[in-house]
């Protein structure tokens, strides 16, 4: 695309995007504090506030930075190389990087200014940069979570969400990392010393960056899909088996283990009031979440808008791998690695992120003729449908639950009243999301890149 384009055209989209999901967390937090029932805020006044206040002085800070540092940042046009060797021309991109690597990553928006997304040393040239991407992608989701605290005037309300979010981040960054530095069944097959040794970090090391490592690829990846950012410093389809499940794991959450911009917080609010349910259950009591009471039409609600994304997500893998259009698209139908590319892709539409698994909707099959071009064109098509529906439809139902609880009175905590600010609640959220996710995902998981980690296919 050319410059212009991307500086007037998709920078403006990744600002709304970001601000319409903060805007509609904040929706949410008022309808859940809210004593009048009359107004759930003005969504043109929060959507100003978000992207002139929060959004835009960041991505001037971020961009500074990683300029700074080296990422690039002119009007110039390519560059033409001869390269060390006879004709061995080379083109090199330039552009405008900074500033749109900045709204990217801050937004978690995802994608790249360059084919190899984040990888790229023109978009991410250090381990420092590495570490600035990370916490760009990380500070407004997590920083919404202590926002959630003060705006309902219980700050240990917001430490409590918190903690359930970062137990999780921490053991899959844990898993990935163990994961990958084990190295892959192939490499122990073949005789390979996988361990640390001078001038290596040892592990797979298939498909990263020498400059990252196996601990800043992993931890750049687990970052990159507990978000919905998108954004990766190396291929998630050469991780291992098992490594490359803590992905996949990660989106099945359904961006609750930080999420996006504001996605994360009003996603996390809603298994947070479907924990408060069953909470009550439990105790035989109507459950109540900061005084106000959660009853079938919230509840409802709530299981709607969780589980419309999962649902988009299943059906679309279906179509993909029981049609031949699907199959066509596929680089090696048949074996675990291209259930995992299928099921990949439209959990990754469906979750606002964009990271995949390379070898889907961009391949043609040999001998396939005109349905391998069918093949991306179904592809494109069912996941722009994948992306509509599981996009917008949860932030439907938030609103409504929203509204919902905004005409609810306020009732006094009494001795029954389950306390949501303690660890005993952490470990039930955890338990929720983790249950929620692995009813709906666990069979997929094991098709994929479970039985690939435990069979050692490549492919």
């Amino acid at each position: 695309m050319s410059y212009f384009s991307q500086m007037a055209g998709l920078t403006v989209q990744n600002f709304l995007s970001a601000a319409v999901g903060m805007v509609v967390a904040v929706a949410l937090i008022r309808g859940i504090m809210a004593r009048s029932g009359k107004s759930l805020g003005n969504f043109w006044q929060d959507l100003v506030r978000t992207g002139l206040y929060i959004l835009l002085p960041l991505s001037v800070v971020v961009a500074l930075v990683l300029v700074s540092q080296g990422v690039l940042q002119n009007f110039s046009h390519y560059l033409l190389s001869n390269g060390l060797t006879s004709g061995g021309g080379q083109t090199i991109g330039m552009g405008p990087v900074g500033s749109q690597e900045a709204i990217k990553l801050l937004g978690t928006n995802g994608g790249g200014f360059f084919n190899v997304n984040s990888a790229h040393p023109f978009e991410n040239p250090d381990g420092f940069t590495n570490l600035v991407e990370m916490l760009a992608v990380l500070i407004i989701p997590a920083a919404l979570i202590f926002m959630y605290g003060r705006m309902v005037g219980k700050r240990r309300q917001g430490y409590a969400i918190y903690g359930a979010v970062m137990i999780m981040f921490l053991g899959a960054c844990v898993v990935a990392y163990i994961a990958e530095a084990h190295g892959s069944p192939a490499q122990h097959a073949a005789g390979l010393h996988t361990g640390v040794i001078h001038g290596s970090t040892g592990g797979n090391m298939e498909g990263k960056e020498q400059r990252f490592g196996i601990a800043g690829s992993a931890l750049f990846n687990v970052v990159t899909t507990v978000t919905s950012c998108g954004a990766v410093n190396s291929g998630l389809e050469s991780f291992t088996g098992i490594g490359g499940a803590i992905p996949f794991a990660n989106l099945s959450a359904s961006e609750t283990i930080f999420g996006g911009v504001g996605t994360g917080l009003y996603s996390l609010l809603l298994y947070v009031i479907l924990a408060v349910f069953i909470g009550g259950l439990m105790v035989g009591r109507t459950p109540e979440y900061l005084g106000k009471k959660i009853e079938a039409r919230e509840i409802k609600l709530t299981v709607l808008g969780l589980l419309a994304t999962p649902l988009m997500a299943l059906f679309c893998t279906a179509m993909a791998v029981a049609s031949s259009a699907g199959r066509a698209s596929i680089f090696s139908p048949g074996r675990p690695q291209a259930f995992s590319e299928s099921f990949y892709a439209y959990l990754s539409q469906a979750n606002n992120n964009g990271s995949a698994f390379a070898g889907y909707t961009g391949f043609i099959q040999p001998n396939a003729g005109n349905l391998g071009s069918h093949g991306i064109t179904f592809a494109n098509l069912l996941g722009g449908f994948d992306m509509l529906i599981a996009r917008y439809v949860p932030i439907l139902f938030a609103l409504a639950v929203a509204g919902s609880l905004a005409g609810k009175r306020i009732s006094p905590a009494g001795l029954g009243t389950m306390r949501t600010d303690n660890p005993t609640f952490v470990v039930l959220l955890i338990g929720v999301i983790i249950l929620v996710g692995a009813l709906t995902f666990f069979p997929a998981l094991l098709l994929g890149p479970i039985v690939q980690g435990l069979t050692g296919h490549l492919y």
